[in-house]
C-alpha cells in the first residue's frame, strides 16, 4: 500500500477523533454554562467535577464515527479464542510493574500528582470511562486504523514503534508518554500475535481497570506498601515477563 495513502489515512483518522472530542468538550461546557445562568465559560471548578462524563461522552460518539468511517472490518478477522485471557493477566501485571518502576524512579517526583490528575470522579465512571470505553477507542484508533496502515507500508516492527511513539505523545506530559509508549509497543505485538482487536484490547481494559483500583482504593495501596505487597509485585514483575511467552506459545498453537 501507497505511503502517501496510509499517511492520509492516519492523518484523517486522528482529525476525526480530534474534533469530535473537542466538539463535544465545546458544547457540554456551553450548556454547563447556560444551566449555572453564566455567559461566558463556566468556572473550573464546575467544568473539572465533569471531566471524566465528557470524556465518556466524546469517546462514545468518537468509536462509530471512527468504526464507519476508517476501520477495515476484513482486517484480522480471527476468531475470539479462549488464549485470549493471558492478555489479562498480562495487562495487570504490566501495569503494576510500569507504575512502581515510576513510582521508585527519583526522575519522576510528579508521579503522585499525574495519578491524582488523572483519575478524578466516582469510582464506577472511572472504572466505565478509563477501564472499558476509553481502552476500546484508542484500540480502534491507535491499532485498528494506525498500526494496520503502518504496517502495510512499512512492516510491523516499523509499525509497532510509531504508532507506540504517537500513542505515547497523545498523553500529553512525559511520565504518561513513557508509559504509554512501553504500553504501546505491547498492544502492537499482540495485536500482531493474535490478529484480533480484542488481544490488545483486553490488554489495555485489564492495565486500565487496575490502574484505577490501586489509585483509588487505599487498602489496595496499603497492601502493597506493606511486606507481603512487596512480594505480590515482585510476583508480577515475574508475571509480566512470562506473560509473553505463554502468549507465544499460545499463538503459535492456534495460528
Amino acid at each position: 500500500m501507497s505511503l502517501w495513502r496510509s499517511l492520509l489515512l492516519v492523518v484523517l483518522a486522528l482529525v476525526c477523533y480530534f474534533a469530535v472530542q473537542e466538539c463535544v468538550s465545546f458544547f457540554i461546557v456551553r450548556i454547563l454554562a447556560l444551566y449555572a445562568g453564566i455567559g461566558g465559560e463556566p468556572p473550573a471548578q464546575m467544568t473539572g467535577g465533569y471531566t471524566l462524563t465528557v470524556s465518556l461522552i466524546a469517546n462514545g460518539l468518537t468509536i462509530p464515527a471512527l468504526y464507519v468511517l476508517f476501520y477495515d472490518r476484513n482486517t484480522y478477522r480471527a476468531p475470539v479464542r479462549l488464549s485470549l485471557l493471558w492478555n489479562v493477566l498480562f495487562g495487570c501485571c504490566l501495569c503494576v510493574s510500569l507504575n512502581s518502576v515510576f513510582r521508585l524512579s527519583e526522575l519522576f517526583p510528579t508521579y503522585t500528582e499525574v495519578s491524582e490528575h488523572f483519575f478524578v470522579g466516582s469510582l464506577w465512571l472511572e472504572l466505565l470511562t478509563i477501564g472499558v470505553i476509553s481502552p476500546f477507542l484508542e484500540e480502534l484508533l491507535f491499532r485498528g486504523i494506525m498500526y494496520k496502515e503502518f504496517r502495510s507500508c512499512a512492516g510491523p516492527r516499523l509499525a509497532m514503534l510509531l504508532s507506540a511513539l504517537i500513542f505515547g505523545a497523545m498523553h500529553m506530559n512525559m511520565l504518561q508518554f513513557l508509559y504509554a509508549s512501553v504500553l504501546g509497543l505491547c498492544l502492537a505485538w499482540v495485536y500482531e500475535r493474535y490478529q484480533s482487536l480484542w488481544a490488545p484490547y483486553l490488554l489495555h481494559a485489564a492495565a486500565n481497570i487496575f490502574s484505577v483500583v490501586i489509585t483509588e482504593n487505599e487498602t489496595v495501596q496499603r497492601f502493597l506498601s506493606s511486606g507481603f505487597g512487596a512480594v505480590f509485585t515482585i510476583v508480577l514483575l515475574t508475571g509480566a515477563l512470562w506473560a509473553p511467552v505463554f502468549i507465544v506459545r499460545s499463538t503459535r498453537k492456534e495460528l
